[in-house]
């Protein structure tokens, strides 16, 4: 019994996030209380876990709980309880795609705040690039070139990188010095008008 007791305590933990998730979706009331009573480091602290299961109810609570101009203390919430340093792990580690969508999407959702903007280029850009962005569009260093893929992972991906490219002059800079970027995007760019 002692050995079950902490999957056990993990797979109630994440019924409740998923739970929540539901509770939270388009209802800022419910996202402003769960803030309130202390919800948000819990589901980060989740994020930790090896279970996909897990990874994919704590994430879509947060991506709702995030969602929305009007939540930016959420936002602001996730990144103290270190939220974007856990999904920046979570998105290295997982093969999970489905996790991919959920971590790209909350950090979407961040990427919206102004005072979190500096905080997703310091901290996630240079991940969400190497990881997704280039992958996705097909372009590769040797100058080979190969499919994109359209997926949701790198709309939200791409979504992110619309917020940050206007954090000012510093996102703009640290943009350009991602190694890739403006060539995987050249590419797609000229892949869309071929097609």
């Amino acid at each position: 019994r002692s050995t079950l007791f902490p999957y056990t305590t993990l797979f109630r933990s994440a019924n409740a996030a998923a739970y929540l998730q539901h509770l939270c979706y388009m209802d800022d009331p419910v996202k402003a209380k769960t803030r309130q009573l202390g919800g948000i480091p819990p589901l980060v602290a989740l994020l930790s876990h090896e279970i996909p299961e897990i990874h994919r109810n704590s994430c879509g609570a947060l991506r709702n709980l995030s969602y929305g101009r009007q939540n930016d203390e959420n936002k602001r919430a996730i990144k103290v309880a270190g939220g974007t340093n856990a999904l920046v792990r979570l998105l290295r580690k997982t093969g999970d795609n489905e996790v991919k969508e959920l971590v790209t999407g909350v950090l979407w959702n961040l990427s919206s705040c102004d005072d979190l903007k500096r905080t997703i280029i310091d901290e996630a850009l240079l991940v969400i690039v190497n990881i997704v962005i280039i992958p996705h569009s097909g372009w590769d260093r040797a100058g080979a070139g190969g499919e994109t893929h359209w997926s949701t992972v790198f709309r939200n991906a791409s979504g992110i990188l619309r917020n940050v490219s206007s954090a000012g002059d510093y996102g703009r800079k640290k943009l350009r010095e991602c190694e890739g970027l403006v060539d995987s995007l050249i590419y797609l760019v000229r892949t869309a008008i071929e097609r």
